[in-house]
């Protein structure tokens, strides 16, 4: 045989196998991952581009009330089983409304109990509603009906890929505001000027320390390389993160906290809810449009905005406007994305915006909107 023809073929053979192995390790869980990586040096080299391809992960975990947190006999949780990769970071949103749960602060006992499990920070922010697609995720029975739990929603992000995350965060009352949003603000400046952020707000009901942080927001970055999203949270819920390795701390009524993820491609949106539900839907058939050539392999979604609305539209049509509708017609449109959801009060503020628009000419922070981001990669 040619000499030539048996390179071609052992090259056409070695691409082969790579295609197989990177068929079969995208299925894996971290664990079996780890184990697939002892099998040789070739083997090793593609667990290797699998973790690095890894990147976001929006699961349901256990909940407080699960035997496999609970129980010291029988079945138990671990992480490696239940995660495709180690996260670097992981947000919690535990639901349902703090003021009709029998707990109150559960919070404490999910950090409690998932701190061991999620190395990096760990971050749990109470909500009204806690959504995963089209489902409500409660992490607590409600007093009022002891409604059972089915579990916690998490959105991680693993060590593995090239992805920049710095964490902000302004427990301190004793400072002025401009303060406090300068010092947020600087913690998570990327280290790389040119690298695109996608940044997550979160804070009490303080209108000032929002306002003020997104405004430095605008002043320090470069121009149209960022993308927010995020909302305020009434003064009963809590915004818990592992400030020290022991214990947990609470960031106080003026706390806020941002979270920036640099280097991943990010598309998101602001749609009204200040309109016709035929309105809102348009809305988000046009954002799906536009982003049906530039979704990648893997998507991940994220939403906020508030559980009800009220508009004379939809007294005058009797129109059914909350956020099980809202999320139901933004997966009519982009069914392969995987969304995590918060929604709270109406009265509050939320956080979004367009990406594509100049974003000097943006407002950030919205009243009766829903916030949409999706993020995109190989």
């Amino acid at each position: 045989m040619d000499p030539e023809h048996e390179k071609k073929e052992e090259i056409s053979a070695e691409f082969a196998l790579h295609d197989a192995m990177d068929g079969i390790l995208r299925y894996l869980n971290a664990r079996d991952l780890c184990r697939a990586a002892q099998v040789s040096r070739s083997w090793n080299e593609a667990v290797k581009l699998e973790f690095s391809r890894r990147c976001p992960e929006i699961v349901r975990l256990p909940d407080n009330y699960d035997s496999r947190l609970t129980n010291t006999d029988g079945p138990k949780f671990f992480a490696s089983n239940e995660l495709r990769s180690k996260p670097e970071f992981t947000l919690m949103l535990c639901g349902s409304t703090p003021n009709t749960r029998i707990d109150l602060n559960v919070e404490n006992s999910l950090m409690a109990a998932y701190k061991p499990h999620l190395p990096g920070r760990l971050m749990i922010i109470g909500v009204d509603a806690a959504m995963l697609d089209t489902e409500e995720i409660r992490s607590c029975p409600r007093s009022m009906d002891n409604a059972p739990t089915n579990g916690i929603i998490a959105f991680l992000m693993p060590k593995f890929r090239q992805v920049q995350i710095k964490v902000g965060f302004c427990p301190s009352h004793r400072d002025r505001p401009i303060r406090r949003a300068k010092s947020i603000v600087n913690s998570i400046m990327p280290d790389n000027w040119d690298s695109e952020s996608t940044i997550l707000l979160f804070g009490r009901i303080f209108y000032t320390i929002h306002e003020r942080v997104l405004s430095y927001i605008k002043r320090r970055f470069k121009p149209n390389s960022y993308t927010v999203l995020g909302g305020s949270m009434a003064n009963y819920i809590k915004i818990i993160d592992c400030l020290r390795d022991d214990y947990p701390a609470y960031l106080g009524m003026e706390g806020c906290v941002a979270i920036n993820f640099s280097g991943i491609e990010r598309h998101s949106a602001v749609i009204t809810i200040n309109q016709r539900l035929s309105g809102f839907e348009s809305d988000v058939a046009k954002f799906a449009k536009g982003l049906k050539s530039k979704l990648k392999r893997c998507n991940k979604g994220l939403i906020c905005g508030p559980r009800v609305g009220v508009h004379d539209y939809w007294i005058r049509y009797r129109e059914k406007c909350y956020y099980k509708i809202w999320i139901n017609i933004i997966k009519k449109y982009f069914p392969n994305v995987t969304f995590m959801g918060f929604f709270n009060e109406k009265h509050l503020h939320y956080i979004g915006m367009n990406t594509g628009q100049d974003d000097s000419d943006q407002k950030m922070l919205h009243e009766l909107v829903v916030s949409i981001l999706i993020l995109t990669h190989d």
